[in-house]
């Protein structure tokens, strides 16, 4: 009897020493191991207590190690104070949700930081609450209900599809890149327009018919900050004239930065000087080259933030615009257009000019 209490004794010693060992795994010290402590902004807090954002317990930690192998993945609510871990370099990334493809309410916020952990030491990293992907909330007014009352809109991007009818009042939500608005019609389908939307930002995009648009009401951009995420709003017009599509509200150097992917559009500026390579600006003659030109939001132009490039396809375009050639260009203000691309020469640009105006 007394030998069956000691065996009894000494299984339930060695249970509790493994269930010790397995919730001290990664707090325990570990020799030549250093220790890695994560926390969050302490705004972030603060916002997830207005209900702005997720609790941040919920979030999904994962660390993974140089060669992607993970080594922890579980909610932050349930995460170790430390994590023990042998010296080397580890990719981590929180999430509030698993974001794969375009739909809607799904807003995704988190962070990811390569940290660099060494033995004996301690590194502390402290996350941040970003919104990770991009949303787009389109609003369609009565012009827009009696001209297209079974509209649909498919709203295009890289990572997938999203379906659109005057009657949803949702926000979709893409990953970061170009969203293209097109339209059915009884002549087939129509392109509408395209934006660039960053990580973090959110579009409100009123749709309008331009027989009812009231003159001066709804233009220009208007920006509110809601907790990390940037809020602008615009009215799109169909049938009618938008920035862009004329030489008389043509988009400036700055503007034209926020419509990224859009074609056949009109952008001003002044000429400044030529793109040598990769974001390397020459400003000065003699210029070497002949294939490009530079666009600046003034002529004194030189922070490469107003800068657009322009490039020169031979022929007309190029024979009237460059500089290698026409020096006394610089400085004068010029109306292109052709469609703006993300990167050339390592500039927010314009291609395939169709059309220009020089002063």
């Amino acid at each position: 009897m007394k030998a069956s209490i000691r065996f009894a004794g000494a299984l339930l010693l060695l249970l509790c020493a493994g269930m010790t060992s397995c919730n001290n795994l990664f707090s325990e010290k570990t020799s030549g191991a250093g220790a890695l402590v994560l926390s969050f902004d302490s705004s972030a807090s603060l916002l997830t207590r207005s209900g702005y954002l997720p609790d941040v317990g919920s979030f999904l930690i994962t660390i993974s190690n140089s060669s992607g192998t993970k080594v922890y993945e579980g909610r932050y609510a349930d995460s170790p104070e430390r994590f023990e871990l042998p010296a080397g370099s580890y990719l981590v990334t929180a999430s509030s949700c698993v974001f794969e493809e375009p739909c809607y309410d799904k807003a995704q916020f988190g962070d990811s930081r390569l940290v660099s952990v060494t033995a004996d030491k301690e590194t502390s990293v402290i996350l941040q609450c970003k919104q990770l992907n991009c949303g787009l909330e389109l609003l369609a007014d009565a012009s827009f209900r009696a001209a297209f009352p079974d509209a649909e809109i498919m709203i295009r991007s890289s990572g997938g599809n999203l379906l659109w009818t005057p009657d949803e009042k949702r926000t979709g939500y893409f990953n970061p890149g170009i969203v293209t608005l097109v339209m059915n019609g009884t002549d087939g389908d129509e392109c509408l327009c395209s934006r660039m939307l960053d990580a973090g930002s959110m579009l409100k995009l009123k749709l309008s018919a331009s027989e009812q648009l009231v003159s001066g009401s709804g233009s220009g951009i208007v920006l509110q900050l809601d907790t990390s995420r940037v809020w602008s709003y615009e009215e799109f017009v169909v049938g009618g004239e938008n920035p862009g599509s004329d030489k008389s509200n043509a988009y400036t150097t700055l503007t034209a930065r926020d419509h990224i992917g859009e074609k056949d559009v009109w952008v001003e500026g002044y000429i400044i000087g030529v793109a040598t390579s990769t974001s390397k600006m020459s400003l000065t003659p003699p210029f070497s080259k002949n294939t490009n030109i530079l666009l600046g939001l003034r002529s004194s132009t030189v922070n490469p933030d107003y800068v657009l490039s322009v490039e020169l396809a031979l022929g007309d375009v190029r024979d009237a615009l460059n500089l290698m050639d026409n020096p006394s260009n610089r400085g004068h203000r010029v109306l292109l257009k052709g469609d703006l691309v993300g990167a050339y020469y390592g500039f927010p640009g314009i291609k395939g000019i169709t059309e220009f105006e020089l002063d």
